[in-house]
C-alpha cells in the first residue's frame, strides 16, 4: 500500500495543479451566475468587518441557499477559496454564500463560530432583498470550514440549517486535543478546559435533532485523521440522523479539497433530498 501511494499520490497532485492552472477550483463546469464579492454582513459594532461572496445561478428567484465555510486550520483562508463549490452549486440551481471568520491566532473560539452564525442571520433577515429562499438552508464546509459549519448547524436555533455537507471535518476535538492547532483554537491546552473542548466539538452536539449530513474524507489524510469521520457517522448513526459516508480513493487532506471528484456531485444530490421541497 505505501508503494502505491508513493506512486500515485505524485500523479493526483500533478492533476491538481494542472486544474489550479486552468482557474478551476474543483474542476466544475462554470455555470451562468451572478457573483457579488465583499458583501458586509457584520454590524458596525462587531469586533471586525466581516464579508461573504454571494453567488446566485442567473434567472433563478428565490433559490435555495447553501452556506460556504473555507477551511485553514483556522488561521488562514477567505471567501474566494470556495469559490469551486460555489460554480457547482449553481450549475445545479443553488445560490451560495461564502463566508470571512475571525482567524487564529488573534481570535480564539468561539469568534469563528459566532461569526459563522452571524452570517446565517444576515442571509434570513435580508433574504429578500437578495432574492434567496434562506427557508431552505444548508451549509457545507471543508476541514476547519466544516468543523464550524456543522457546528453552527447543530447549536444554532435560529435559521434553521435544514443539511449539511462535511468535508475532512476535525469533528471530534477529544479526539484531537494534542493537536498544535486545536490547541491555538482553543486558546489552551485540553487538560485546562475539557468542558469547552467538547462543546467546540460537533461530534458531541450531535443529537436526534440534528440536520441530514453527507461525510466525504479522503482516504489518506494525514492531517485531519479518517477516525473523525467514522466518529462522526457512528454519532450521527446513533441518534437516527440521516447520513452518508463517502470516501475519497487515494486522495490526501488538500487535494481532498480541490479534487473532490464524484462526492460533491453526490453532496450536491444529497442536499437536493432536503432542499428540494
Amino acid at each position: 500500500m505505501s508503494m502505491l501511494r508513493t506512486l500515485i499520490q505524485p500523479i493526483v497532485t500533478l492533476a491538481l495543479y494542472l486544474c489550479l492552472g486552468m482557474g478551476l477550483t474543483g474542476c466544475g463546469a462554470s455555470a451562468a451566475m451572478r457573483v457579488d464579492e465583499g458583501l458586509v454582513f457584520s454590524p458596525p459594532d462587531w469586533p471586525q468587518p466581516l464579508a461573504g461572496d454571494l453567488v446566485r445561478p442567473d434567472g433563478c428567484s428565490r433559490c435555495p441557499l447553501v452556506v460556504l465555510v473555507h477551511g485553514g486550520s483556522w488561521k488562514s483562508g477567505k471567501p474566494g477559496h470556495m469559490r469551486g463549490f460555489a460554480e457547482a452549486l449553481a450549475a445545479r440551481g443553488y445560490a451560495s454564500f461564502s463566508v470571512q471568520y475571525r482567524l487564529v491566532p488573534d481570535w480564539r473560539f468561539p469568534a469563528q463560530l459566532e461569526d459563522v452564525q452571524l452570517a446565517l442571520r444576515w442571509l434570513a433577515r435580508e433574504a429578500d432583498a437578495l432574492d434567496i429562499d434562506a427557508g431552505r438552508l444548508g451549509i457545507w464546509g471543508y476541514s476547519a470550514g466544516a468543523h464550524l459549519a456543522s457546528l453552527a448547524a447543530l447549536v444554532t436555533d435560529a435559521p434553521r440549517v435544514r443539511v449539511v455537507v462535511s468535508g475532512g471535518n476535525p469533528a471530534d476535538l477529544l479526539y484531537a486535543s494534542t493537536s498544535p492547532l486545536v490547541e491555538a483554537l482553543m486558546g489552551g491546552p485540553f487538560d485546562d478546559m475539557p468542558d469547552a473542548y467538547r462543546a467546540a466539538s460537533p461530534l458531541h452536539q450531535v443529537t436526534a435533532d440534528a440536520p441530514p449530513t453527507f461525510i466525504y474524507h479522503a482516504r489518506w489524510d494525514w492531517i485531519v485523521a479518517t477516525e473523525h469521520a467514522r466518529r462522526l457517522q457512528a454519532a450521527l448513526d446513533d441518534a437516527g440522523v440521516p447520513n452518508e459516508l463517502h470516501w475519497l480513493p487515494m486522495r490526501g487532506h488538500i487535494v481532498g479539497f480541490f479534487l473532490p471528484g464524484e462526492a460533491r456531485d453526490r453532496a450536491i444530490d444529497f442536499l437536493d433530498r432536503y432542499l428540494r421541497d
